[in-house]
Parts: structure tokens; C-alpha cells; sequence
């Protein structure tokens, strides 16, 4: 019989009586549940889960106010001086400066402002309002109708050409010798409708619920899965 390697040594669990293994297998399997039991139903795994809900919520207030407009949506309420009213949404991101989705429908044709809201026209020498350029940060400005610096009219106009029809956001003044100058958002789409020209004015409420951050729905998914592990724990 071969002896073992130098420090190797057969260890006490291959001696003794038989009985003695088996208390030691029945302890070793004893340890091992307790551990088992511990990893998949330890007190302390939904208390962890609700701290980093707390903590999740707790930047998401911090944080949130910050970015509270950052993606919203609006509805324009049109009014008409004349001709058919139109209607209309657009998101915008605050953060960004940007539009998405501004869509106008307007006697049975649809019209995407999307690029036109993003890259204000400026025909002439434009209003003068602070801040004035081909960007989505001041075609929010128009719409929201908070431009300063000056004193423009403002503004909307449809009316459909031969196969075409137009729509038109404006922002304009007149200049000495009677011309006129402006900004403008405008869109126009293939149609074979022939209504009337129309004309209004318009509002856009500052209302809106901005659309849910991935703080908000992180700290409310670990606050779920908290509150489902503390039920499924035993009584």
C-alpha cells in the first residue's frame, strides 16, 4: 500500500466507527440547507431591496424637479377667426431642445411640423425676438408664445393649393416700407381637398404630466419586488 503524499492526511472524517460518519454527513448536510435557506429567503434580501427603493425614489426627487419637462407632450387648443379649426399635439424634449411626433391635422389632411419646429424659418430679417435662430429651443418659443425682445403678430394659416395644401405657424412684423418679415413653422402635404382658407390663433397649457423617468420606474420596480418577497416569506 502505497503511503500518502507528505502533507496529506487522510483527515478525521475517514475515522472512527460508522456511526460517527454518519453524524458528521448528517451535520455537514445540516450546514449546507442552513445555507441554502439563507441565501434564497434571508430577512435582510427585501430589506436590501427596499433601501434601493428608498434610495431610487430619494435621487429621483432630487433630480426630478430638474427634469421635470423633459419629454412632454402638448395639445395646441386652435381658435379660428375664419375657416375650419385644426388640431393638433407635439412632444417636446426640454433638455434637448427638440420636437418629436408634431403632428396637425387640418379639413381631412395631416400635416408633420416635426423638422419645421426644429429649424425655425427665417424669412427677411426675421422679428428681432432675444434668442431668434433655425432651432428647436426658439420654435418653442413661438408656440409657447414666450418671445421677448419684441412684439410680433402671431398666428396660423391654412389654405390649399392646386393637388396641395399648406399650413402655416408665424411669428411676423412689418417692416417701414409695408413689407413683412418673420419666423414661420410651416408644413404642407399632397391633398385633393378644396376647403376653405383658414385662420386663428392658438394656446398650448403648460399642464402636462411629462412621461415617467427610468428613476421613477426603477425605484417602483424594487419597491414591488420588496413587497412581494416579504409576503412570500413565512409567517
Amino acid at each position: 500500500m502505497k503511503s500518502p503524499r507528505p502533507g496529506l492526511s487522510l483527515g478525521a472524517d475517514f475515522e472512527g466507527s460508522k456511526e460517527a460518519r454518519s453524524s458528521k454527513i448528517r451535520v455537514h448536510s445540516s450546514l449546507w440547507n442552513s445555507r441554502l435557506r439563507f441565501s434564497v429567503t434571508a430577512p435582510g434580501v427585501p430589506s436590501l431591496l427596499l433601501r434601493l427603493g428608498v434610495i431610487c425614489l430619494f435621487v429621483m426627487a432630487v433630480t426630478f424637479p430638474a427634469h421635470a419637462d423633459t419629454l412632454t407632450t402638448y395639445t395646441i387648443d386652435f381658435t379660428t377667426t375664419s375657416g375650419i379649426a385644426p388640431t393638433g399635439s407635439f412632444t417636446y424634449d426640454s433638455t434637448t431642445g427638440t420636437f418629436s411626433n408634431f403632428l396637425v391635422m387640418w379639413a381631412g389632411d395631416t400635416f408633420d411640423l416635426t423638422a419645421a419646429a426644429n429649424g425655425v424659418l427665417i424669412i427677411g430679417t426675421g422679428t428681432g425676438c432675444n434668442g431668434e435662430s433655425s432651432t428647436g429651443s426658439y420654435g418653442f418659443a413661438i408656440l409657447s408664445q414666450t418671445l421677448t425682445g419684441c412684439a410680433p403678430t402671431l398666428g396660423w394659416i391654412a389654405y390649399p393649393e392646386d393637388g396641395f395644401s399648406e399650413f402655416v405657424i408665424y411669428a411676423t412684423t412689418s417692416t417701414p416700407s409695408g413689407g413683412t418679415v418673420g419666423d414661420y413653422i410651416n408644413a404642407g402635404t399632397y391633398s385633393n381637398n378644396y376647403p376653405p382658407v383658414s385662420t386663428g390663433t392658438w394656446t398650448i397649457p403648460f399642464t402636462a404630466v411629462p412621461e415617467p423617468t427610468p428613476w421613477m420606474l426603477l425605484g417602483a420596480g424594487l419597491l414591488a419586488l420588496a413587497v412581494a418577497q416579504r409576503r412570500k416569506r413565512p409567517a
